[in-house]
């Protein structure tokens, strides 16, 4: 059973089919055959003629011979016929497990088309308003991505406006330093001169004073 259980399904619908068929086919012929005999008993329990009998055994021979020929060409035409019939009705599978195949390599574009309102009718609508959700939820993060993206980029920019402004205020502070030391340099420049001025001034005055 294992070469069954690896055939594709649409094999499997033929193979098991035609078993069916052709099962059914012998049963019937041997069905048939045993009829016949049962009329052949019947006959000669009738006393009908021996040419009689021998005609009806004659008509059960050839129908045994014509049987073999004539189930090999209903087998034939049963198995192509029901071949016919598994492709046109696993047509529908096999385009979704084509459209499956594609959604797994991430192309979310292979609808399938809504061939029937029966069971397969409602997997092809379910697939397709599947396929439907998840290309707008793809969307949705694709668009959330670009916005983050963009965020993130507004910020790096604000990030560095502040750090040229904090160099530039780290700039300044420094400038604003050097002309404080520059003015209390000044500033003690002029006290040491007012300090000598003063000390000059008050040996004059000694000076005048003898």
């Amino acid at each position: 059973m294992n070469w069954f259980m690896n055939l594709s399904i649409r094999w499997k619908f033929q193979v098991g089919f035609f078993v069916v068929t052709m099962v059914t086919t012998v049963y019937n012929r041997i069905l048939a055959s045993h009829e016949l005999q049962q009329m052949i008993d019947i006959a000669r329990q009738m006393g009908a003629s021996p040419a009689a009998v021998q005609a009806m055994i004659d008509n059960r021979a050839a129908y045994h011979f014509n049987s073999v020929w004539e189930s090999g060409i209903e087998f034939a035409l049963q198995f192509m016929l029901i071949g016919l019939v598994a492709k046109l009705f696993l047509k529908p599978i096999l385009e979704l497990c084509t459209a499956l195949k594609a959604v797994e390599k991430g192309d979310l574009t292979q609808g399938v088309a809504v061939t029937a309102k029966d069971e397969i009718g409602v997997l092809q609508r379910i697939f397709n308003d599947v396929i439907g959700r998840l290309s707008s939820i793809l969307g949705s993060v694709e668009d959330s991505g670009r916005q983050m993206g963009q965020s993130a980029f507004q910020i790096a920019s604000i990030a560095k406006e502040t750090a040229e402004v904090s160099r530039q205020e780290e700039a300044r502070s420094a400038e604003v330093v050097a002309e404080t030391q520059a003015l209390a340099q000044v500033a003690r420049s002029v006290e040491e001169h007012a300090v000598a001025a003063a000390t000059l001034t008050r040996g004059v005055q000694g000076k005048g004073n003898e």
